[in-house]
This record gives structure tokens, sequence and C-alpha cells, in this order.
């Protein structure tokens, strides 16, 4: 989740890349799937059943990678937005640490 975070502040600043920012959505995904994981105990592979088992905000994250990984519109400055706050929270939630 920090490096997440790292990547989207850089990005949002500097690079502006879309390539980039589909890269931490995919990132983010592993992340999601393992929290579910820790939270839970039950390994969950594909991502339409993840979007499901997961909280409103991870769903969200897990559903702007799916459509980015199936060739949707870059939305920039949302899409960077809603990760970077994403991340922030997971980084913050000190009971998963």
């Amino acid at each position: 989740a920090g490096n997440i975070y790292h990547g989207c502040v850089h990005n949002m600043l500097y690079e502006k890349s879309h390539d980039l920012l589909r890269g931490l959505y995919k990132s983010a995904s592993f992340v999601i799937q393992a929290v579910c994981f820790l939270e839970t105990g039950k390994y969950i592979s594909h991502l339409s059943d993840l979007a499901s088992s997961v909280s409103i905000d991870d769903a969200k994250i897990i559903r702007t990678f799916m459509e980015l990984k199936n060739g949707g519109n870059v939305k920039f400055e949302e899409m960077s937005e809603a990760l970077f706050y994403r991340a922030k929270a997971l980084i913050e939630n000190t009971d998963l640490l």
C-alpha cells in the first residue's frame, strides 16, 4: 500500500502516465487480494469474486482495474485520486499490521 501511495503521488505530480496508473491499479488488486486473505483466510483468485467479497471502496478499485484491463479509458484525475485515498486508508488502518 505504501508503494502504491508513493507511486500515485509521484505520478500525479510528475509523470502523469496512464500506463503507470494502470500498473498501480494492478498492484492494488494484489494488495486487496492479500488484505482479503488476511481478514478471511480465503484466497480469492478471480477479480469479479474478489470485488463482491471486499469493502465498497476496495470493490471500486477492483472494478476500475477490471475496466482498465479490458481496454477501458483512463480517467486520470478521478482514478488517481481514488487510488491515492484508498492506499492512504490502508496505510492508516493499523488493525491490519
